[in-house]
């Protein structure tokens, strides 16, 4: 089922043409997700057990919304689930389709793009809301990677352009997380020296791909004086050593001509207002097409001349004379015969979804990487490919498989610790909890409760042919707020005390690094901290959802059970009804035998929201 993976260039390209020639076999059909199904169970040398409709959509919601489903939506999928697949693609669609998704996946994209929301001269939110609001469209993943590539600009004007700005358009650390990013590979070791794990990949190659990204700088001035004075366009004084020699000159003597016919002429006040005049408001990028990337000089080896861009993979550019040098690199990864740049993606996606990778790490796919299930994901990279690189519908396609359903292991299974044959519990991620708690409580009243009933196609659809465009008004953090219905409206990175770091999301420094492993202090905060225990606290109140229910139903032990529902997304079991009046068999009956009792159902909820069936994915 392993195989160890050729990376050469001639590899690849043959590889690509391949592929490219099985795209019209393709697309000739409906698409459905059977090709998929049969190459899984292939892998998994066996049939695969459906997991419990109720378990699969809690499951489908947290997936893509990244919160539990409602009761209103577990009844309605229940009834609708006498063919489990159809069910499972109709709500695929409505959540896919619904703000909650871009939000949540919005925020997962900045942790791999290392969003902040404010910073020094950064536009409040503006990178969230781009990446949110780009998923909620459905724009294709290789237009999203070439419009952040290529950004210059205000982020006020082009928001794509945060992802330059992130870093202070330091071209060095952009080679370095393109490389990882789009490519698979960790470039840096070639920073200092020539890489030890990629054969044949020099330091000068590490710097000719820091030289697609050398034609442009970062600032938050710019002198529009200096260019009425000299004719020149605008380089900082800073960067005129990334100029050829000519150019350096002319520009030396620019600014001589800048400080001897104009600022030594002004005095003290001029001078101040002067420089307030070139203040920008945010960080903004500014192309230069002579600007380059100088070798360093070192005792190893002669430096100083303009480094020549090199592609990840360790060949020449070609340049074409005029063209933005960060266009030919994105060009170059979104090219179709490129299909380590939609692997790479693909895998990051599968994990998300699937609990196991093709490949790990995922960012350092080298020469001795073992891929397993590589008949899926080459089929899976067709896909996306005839899906012109639309993530929502790449999610679609997976989750609509009965790979996705599969069921979790039972204590006697054969094999089950395998991830590929069953589904392993997933913890949730912090963005995951936070929601979770918030919609299981019901923390909003029951009128800000908008429940959208899913209509139910009734044969199953081309999945090519489904509309995913967002519908609805998006969520995101806004400054000085302090209540929040959703993850996505807290700033990131989150503050270090907060909920949400405490269960491990990341300060934002690397590639996706949120931590999902158990910690004391996360067993803590769901016994006493603040949030849980105001949730808590709120959930069976009167006028509460559940407090209706009651009312409506009559019966304590249906409340219950919504509770369970609401929260774990299945009724309880006769067991532990049974186990539920044993304890609190007092505090549950009292005087009157099916009287509302606030407390006890509050107990209820908080012994749930420890329980590790709670937490984890199922």
């Amino acid at each position: 089922m392993k195989r160890i993976l050729n990376t050469s260039v001639l590899a690849l390209v043959l590889l690509s043409h391949i592929v490219a020639g099985s795209f019209s076999s393709l697309s000739s059909a409906p698409l459905q997700p059977d090709r998929l199904d049969e190459l899984y169970e292939d892998l998994a040398d066996a049939d695969l057990k459906p997991a419990d409709p109720g378990i699969v959509l809690r499951r489908l919601s947290l997936h893509i919304r990244g919160t539990i489903p409602s009761i209103q939506e577990l009844d309605h999928y229940s009834s609708a689930a006498t063919d489990p697949q159809l069910a499972r693609m109709n709500y695929a669609v409505a959540y896919l389709r619904s703000p909650e998704f871009a939000q949540y996946w919005g925020t997962y994209f900045g942790s791999l793009f290392r969003e902040q929301t404010e910073g020094r001269d950064l536009k409040y939110a503006s990178f969230y809301n781009y990446l949110s609001q780009s998923l909620h469209q459905n724009k294709p993943y290789d237009v999203l990677v070439t419009e952040m590539l290529t950004a210059s600009g205000s982020p006020e004007e082009n928001p794509a352009v945060n992802f330059i700005v992130r870093d202070g358009g330091d071209p060095l650390q952009l080679a370095e997380y393109t490389g990882r990013l789009f490519h698979g590979k960790r470039l840096e070791c070639a920073r200092c020296h020539d890489h030890p794990f990629y054969k044949g990949y020099t330091k000068r190659d590490y710097y000719g791909l820091a030289a697609f990204f050398a034609q442009q700088y970062t600032t938050d001035q710019y002198d529009r004086k200096f260019e009425s004075l000299t004719g020149l366009k605008y380089v900082p004084r800073n960067e005129i050593e990334n100029l050829p020699a000519d150019a350096q000159k002319q520009y030396n003597n620019a600014w001589q001509k800048f400080y001897r016919d104009y600022w030594n002429k002004l005095n003290q006040q001029q001078k101040k207002a002067h420089r307030q005049g070139t203040d920008l408001k945010y960080d903004a990028v500014f192309r230069v097409p002579e600007m380059g990337l100088r070798f360093p000089v070192s005792d190893d080896e002669p430096g100083g001349d303009l480094v020549r861009p090199v592609y990840p993979d360790g060949s020449a550019a070609t340049l074409q004379e005029g063209v933005d040098r960060r266009a030919i690199l994105a060009r170059w990864f979104t090219d179709r015969k490129n299909d380590r740049f939609r692997k790479v993606f693909i895998n990051r996606v599968w994990t998300r979804l699937m609990g196991w990778s093709f490949f790990t790490p995922m960012d350092d796919w080298n020469d001795e990487t073992e891929i397993q299930g590589e008949e899926i994901l080459n089929h899976l990279d067709q896909v996306f490919v005839q899906q012109n690189y639309r993530v929502k519908d790449l999610v679609l396609y997976i989750v609509s498989s009965r790979a996705y359903a599969r069921s979790m292991p039972e204590k006697d299974s054969r094999d089950a610790g395998s991830s590929i044959r069953y589904f392993q519990a997933q913890r949730m991620d912090p963005d995951q909890l936070m929601n979770s708690l918030i919609k299981g409580s019901f923390a909003m009243t029951v009128s800000d409760i908008r429940e959208r009933k899913v209509a139910l196609a009734t044969s199953k659809p081309d999945l090519s042919a489904i509309n995913l465009k967002g519908l609805g008004a998006l969520k995101s953090p806004s400054q000085n707020q302090r209540d929040f219905s959703n993850a996505a409206e807290v700033e990131r990175p989150v503050h270090y005390n907060s909920f949400l770091a405490v269960f491990g999301a990341g300060p934002r420094i690397d590639i996706a690094d949120d931590e999902v492993a158990p910690t004391i202090e996360q067993v803590l905060t769901l016994l006493n901290g603040r949030l849980t225990n105001r949730l808590a606290q709120n959930f069976a109140r009167k006028g509460s959802y559940i407090h209706q229910y009651y009312q409506k139903e009559g019966s304590i032990e249906d409340a219950a059970n919504a509770i369970f529902q609401s929260l774990l997304s299945r009724r309880m079991s006769n067991a532990e009804w049974q186990q539920i009046q044993g304890l609190t068999a007092t505090e549950l009956s009292g005087n009157k035998k099916d009287r509302f009792n606030q407390e006890a159902l509050q107990d209820l909820i908080w012994s749930i929201f420890n329980s590790q069936e709670f937490i984890h994915i199922n």
